[in-house]
C-alpha cells in the first residue's frame, strides 16, 4: 500500500517528555524528502499522534472526518490504538515511506444532541450526575425499546471501543471490522445485568432518561461534552466515514491482544 505524503499532520501530547523528541526526529526524516510538518495540521496526507491512546483519539477526531489516515506512537502507558513504541520511530517512517503497512478501518458513531453533532471513535457514556441517584437510559430502536437496569451510567462503544472503557465494565472484545454497537450498564443494580451488541448498519438508536428530572453527563472519548435531560433529542447512529489506524505487518488485532492483554 502506498500513501504519497508531501504533508503531515502532527499531534502530540506535550506532558510527554519523549514526544518532543518525535517530532524533532520526524521533522528531519519529512524534510530531507520535502515534506512538510504541520502542528495539528488537518489539510495533510497522513496525520501522526505520539503519545498514548489519548492522543490518537483526539488525532481521530480531527482528521477521520477528512478521510486522512492516522498512525500512533506510543509515548504512553498501554498504547492499544498506536503503532510502534517511541524507540521504533524510525522503523514506523521507513515502513511508510516503503509501502510497508495496512490501514485498518474502524467505524465511527454519530451522536446527535438537538441541532449539534459529535463523533464517537471509542464510546459515548451517559453517566449520572454528582450528588443525583442511579439512572435507567431508555433505548428505542427498530420500533423497539429497551430500559437499562438502574445504574452509575450506560457505555455505547463501538468495536474499536470495546478494548477501552467497554472492557472494563466487563464488556466483550469485538473484531474492529465487527461493525455493531455495545451497550454495557456501569455498575448496574441488577444480577442479571449483560451487555447488549447491535447491527450499527441502518441503525437509530434514540436515548432518553426514566426519570423526567435526570441530569445526565455525556462523555465521548474521553471528554465531557456537557449535561442533558430529557429536554434534549438523542440519538445515536453510525457516521458516513471511518477512522483510518496504520499498522506495521504483524501487528494485527489479535497479536495486539495478546502483547496489550497479556494474552498467550
Amino acid at each position: 500500500m502506498e500513501i504519497k505524503i508531501r504533508k503531515i499532520g502532527v499531534f502530540y501530547n506535550p506532558k510527554k517528555r519523549e514526544a518532543k523528541k518525535g517530532i524533532d526526529i520526524l521533522k528531519d526524516w519529512a524534510k530531507e524528502r520535502g515534506i512538510e510538518v504541520i502542528p495539528e495540521g488537518v489539510d495533510v496526507d497522513l496525520g501522526v499522534a505520539i503519545g498514548g491512546d489519548g492522543t490518537v483519539l483526539y488525532t481521530l477526531q480531527k482528521l477521520s472526518i477528512h478521510d486522512i489516515p492516522v498512525v500512533g506512537i506510543n509515548t504512553g502507558r498501554l498504547g492499544f490504538l498506536t503503532t510502534v513504541e517511541f524507540k521504533d520511530i524510525s522503523v514506523l517512517l521507513n515502513s511508510i515511506e516503503s509501502g510497508n503497512f495496512f490501514i485498518e478501518k474502524h467505524p465511527v458513531i454519530k451522536i446527535s444532541i438537538d441541532h449539534n453533532n459529535f463523533y464517537a471513535f471509542n464510546e459515548v457514556v451517559f453517566l449520572k450526575s454528582e450528588n443525583t441517584p442511579l439512572i435507567s437510559v431508555n433505548l428505542v430502536f427498530d420500533n423497539s425499546s429497551i430500559l437499562t437496569p438502574p445504574a452509575d451510567g450506560v457505555i455505547i462503544a463501538t468495536s474499536a471501543g470495546s478494548t477501552a472503557y467497554a472492557l472494563s465494565a466487563g464488556g466483550a472484545i469485538i473484531f474492529p471490522e465487527v461493525e455493531v454497537l455495545e451497550i454495557i450498564p456501569i455498575c448496574a443494580h441488577s444480577l442479571t445485568s449483560r451487555p447488549l451488541i447491535l447491527d450499527l448498519n441502518n441503525l437509530e438508536v434514540k436515548v432518553n432518561f426514566q426519570r423526567k428530572s435526570t441530569q445526565v453527563e455525556v462523555w465521548i472519548d474521553g471528554k465531557e461534552i456537557g449535561i442533558v435531560s430529557n429536554k434534549n433529542h438523542i440519538s445515536i447512529s453510525k457516521a458516513n466515514f471511518y477512522g483510518k489506524l496504520i499498522f506495521l505487518p504483524g501487528w494485527d488485532f489479535i497479536n495486539r491482544l495478546k502483547k496489550k492483554l497479556h494474552w498467550r
